[in-house]
């Protein structure tokens, strides 16, 4: 499992979302990636999805409505 809980901006986001699951050590791999309510990391997440490198499993929030999605490295690199 990988948990990505780094910089609040896109690009920072988008890197990090990019660069774990190029180190995955296999397609199939979980990703979390905590705040997406966070506007930069949001769209970082949509990004990665858009873009094929990891599919989304489920959208979590807690009572302090902070949002964290969870999903799998697909092997796109």
């Amino acid at each position: 499992m990988i948990v990505v809980d780094g910089g609040h901006t896109f690009d920072v986001a988008l890197a990090d979302i990019g660069n774990f699951a190029r180190v995955a050590s296999r397609p199939r791999n979980v990703i979390m990636v905590d705040d997406i309510q966070v506007e930069g990391v949001g769209k970082a997440w949509k990004a990665g999805l858009k873009s094929g490198i990891v599919q989304q499993v489920s959208l979590c929030a807690d009572v302090d409505r902070r949002k964290y999605a969870v999903g799998v490295v697909t092997g796109e690199k």
